[in-house]
């Protein structure tokens, strides 16, 4: 095989030097699969395809910092052998290394997983699994429930960590999309994020973080927004600010996420904006000023732009993006005494407010 032995990871592996075999590798994994395992196909987000994604049942996923690679289970000689395939530009012959991983025998009749391999802050290396392409010689289908399933099974009953792996494997989490802010939150800052992947359509759907920084008391901060399809968050990197700060803004996050107040909005002299107004904690005909909303759809402006009303009671979150309430739905347009009932308390409001204005907002915002 031509091996020339290296440290790989946190131990050792050996390189294929020899490139007709490497050629080899490749090309009898590409006849099998039917496409090119070193043109890794996806889409990039865009709010376009929101619509055709609605209906869909989609999960997503982090992408890390580390590098996207094959691990491969085949037989050399008749024997078992684990080799890791680096994914490159199409016109090179991927790097190959062969390391010792402990999985059942039957496993090594070719099958195929894809991953990330990536160092940790703790300066461990791992192996994160994503999708499993080949199982036992057969082509999996792109079912990510059923894959994810299958992956889980194979860690759980035909691997085993032994001494001389050079690193540990692990599964990629996947989750409903409408969790991706907590859940990334929770997985906390072991791996360093790049973007997230949307999974369920026809083919992969990449969002990459658009990460800018600032100079305040001498601490730069990384900011993230995540697609309009996921609820809008940002998070700290602890590789940035300090432990103490970290925590207050996963605080602040997990503690603020889509309150929906019932409030009343009246014009103003500005064309789109409204005063919006809470009751009185003790007073429920005292209407008290909290901030301004702004309207994000046409249709819905159009609705409240029309109505000759000084008072609509209106369902809004508080955006610490743009500093004003987002008007959701409008709720009535006619406000009798016992309506006032129902609107949301100035202590609880003004809470909400003051705790998300704390958090950081991107400099283009």
């Amino acid at each position: 095989m031509d091996g020339l032995h290296i440290s790989y990871c946190n131990l050792n592996g050996f390189i294929i030097k020899n490139q007709r075999y490497r050629y080899d590798i490749i090309d009898n994994l590409c006849q099998k699969l039917k496409y090119n395992i070193n043109n890794i196909k996806s889409k990039i987000y865009s709010d376009r395809l929101l619509k055709g994604l609605t209906n869909k049942k989609i999960l997503s996923t982090y992408i890390t910092n580390g590098k996207q690679v094959y691990l491969y289970l085949t037989k050399i000689y008749n024997e078992c052998v684990s080799l890791i395939i680096e994914t490159t530009n199409l016109s090179e012959i991927p790097k190959i290394i062969a390391i010792p991983l402990n999985f059942s025998e039957y496993l090594y009749n070719n099958t195929l997983f894809f991953g990330e391999i990536l160092k940790t802050k703790n300066n461990n290396w791992m192996f994160i699994i994503e999708n499993i392409l080949l199982y036992n010689n057969q082509i999996i289908k792109n079912n990510v429930y059923k894959n994810i399933e299958l992956i889980n099974s194979i860690i759980k009953n035909d691997f085993k960590m032994n001494d001389i792996s050079p690193f540990e494997l692990k599964i990629k989490k996947f989750f409903n999309i409408k969790d991706t802010q907590k859940e990334l939150l929770n997985l906390g800052y072991q791996y360093y994020y790049k973007g997230i992947k949307i999974l369920g359509d026809n083919l992969p759907i990449i969002y990459y973080f658009d990460y800018n920084y600032i100079n305040n008391n001498n601490n730069s901060g990384n900011r993230l927004i995540l697609p309009n399809i996921v609820v809008y968050t940002k998070k700290n990197i602890d590789e940035i600010y300090s432990e103490n700060i970290i925590h207050k803004q996963n605080n602040l996050l997990l503690n603020t996420i889509d309150k929906e107040w019932l409030l009343i909005i009246k014009k103003t002299s500005t064309y789109g904006i409204y005063h919006v107004y809470s009751i009185n904690n003790n007073n429920n005909n005292n209407l008290i000023i909290v901030g301004k909303a702004r309207i994000g759809t046409i249709e819905l402006s159009n609705e409240i732009i029309g109505e000759q009303l000084d008072n609509i009671i209106v369902k809004c979150i508080y955006s610490e993006v743009f500093k004003k309430f987002n008007i959701i739905t409008v709720e009535n347009k006619k406000i009798d005494s016992d309506m006032y009932n129902n609107i949301s308390k100035y202590v609880d409001v003004k809470k909400d407010v003051d705790i998300k204005n704390q958090i950081i907002s991107p400099d283009y915002i």
